[in-house]
């Protein structure tokens, strides 16, 4: 562990050597029984997701559905859920069932299908029925919600569900420990559907820690690999020992000549608040010899 001073903060380093884990984890404050259910495959692991806004959600509605996809752009990152997802927006509407998409456009009188309620905003996605993985889907908003703070709310939320994560019901679930934890809009009419109820707007570390525990764990390298540089988040490998041909005179390559993958891990760890969280800024393979 070694100490460094920054300005009017302080940072505690924490340096985990050889570490053999299985997963990266996304570490913070997360309640016991605070997190989503998963429900689903979600997205695979490094998939691009177009996004088409219809033309029709303007003003401060469209600001905050673009926000909310940029919010969980910022949560795909090895630090956070690992899923490496990637939404980017399109103006071109895409063809039906054809790659992987979400359209989000307006809706009215939208029912939720197990109250009978009407809601603000409903989620539907497909799957692949080979993989389970989620190949195209939609969001339709209440064109009567267009505040700002509330659609944020709503659209991180529903953002989630493609993603593979359900309600979050358990007795520590709260509106900052989840943004799968669902509001009560009472009474569920059109004419309280601009109300912002304090609910997280970006995924949270228990969000993130579900998704990375069960949709988007690393991975080790294969055995009797000659792979260098593995990532253990994207499960590629970014350099191989040896293997080179020979060429204009060259000698080719030393290849890998049977030595061994070690199934561990460089780790580090950094706290700023003294050490009672503690966040992995770094994750490297210790590699193969």
């Amino acid at each position: 562990m070694r100490l460094r001073n920054l300005p009017k903060l302080l940072a505690l380093t924490f340096f985990l050597g050889l570490t053999h884990f299985s997963q990266t984890t996304a570490f913070g404050q997360c309640p016991e029984n605070g997190g989503a259910t998963v429900q689903g495959n979600g997205w695979e692991k490094g998939t691009t997701v177009r996004v088409f806004i219809d033309p029709a959600i303007t003003g401060d509605a469209r600001t905050a559905t673009e926000q909310a996809f940029r919010n969980w752009n910022a949560a795909s990152n090895s630090f956070a859920n690992n899923s490496h997802v990637t939404y980017e927006f399109t103006t071109t509407r895409p063809t039906s069932g054809v790659g992987n998409y979400l359209i989000v456009s307006p809706g009215s009188n939208l029912i939720d299908p197990e109250s009978g309620s009407q809601v603000r905003a409903q989620t539907t996605y497909i799957t692949d029925p080979n993989n389970g993985y989620t190949s195209y889907g939609g969001i339709r908003l209440d064109p009567s919600m267009t505040n700002y703070d509330a659609v944020l709310e709503t659209m991180v939320h529903e953002i989630g569900h493609p993603m593979g994560l359900g309600h979050c019901t358990g007795s520590g679930c709260t509106p900052q420990s989840s943004v799968m934890t669902p509001v009560v809009v009472n009474p569920p009419t059109p004419a309280n559907f601009n109300r912002a109820y304090g609910r997280s707007t970006i995924p949270t570390d228990c969000d993130n820690n579900r998704l990375q525990t069960v949709n988007y764990p690393a991975c080790s390298p294969p055995i009797d690999s000659s792979c260098d540089f593995w990532d253990p988040n994207l499960c590629t490998c970014r350099g191989y020992s040896g293997g080179g041909g020979s060429g204009g005179g060259g000698d080719a390559g030393g290849g890998f000549d049977g030595g061994y993958c070690t199934p561990y891990y460089w780790v580090y760890m950094e706290s700023w608040d003294g050490g009672k969280t503690w966040n992995i800024v770094d994750v490297s393979y210790a590699g193969c010899w």
